[in-house]
């Protein structure tokens, strides 16, 4: 269950960033880097899986701090 849960249509939903989220994330990101980068400044940051959940963690901390860059 999540938290927030916004529903685009049928098939999609926007839902809160969680840990859990990181190795589907990091699959997008990697599959998709090369339009990504465009927008978004963290993509080549990212290598692994662990790196992801470690920037979700960390937008995470921000976001409790009302720090966030959404």
């Amino acid at each position: 269950m999540y938290y927030f849960k916004s529903p685009i249509d049928e098939r999609y939903s926007l839902v809160k960033l969680e840990h859990t989220h990181a190795n589907v994330i990091f699959e997008v990101v990697q599959r998709e880097a090369a339009y990504l980068r465009e927008f978004l400044d963290w993509v080549d940051d990212v290598k692994s899986p662990d790196d992801e959940a470690k920037h979700i963690k960390d937008t995470m901390m921000l976001e409790s701090e009302n720090k966030a860059r959404f």
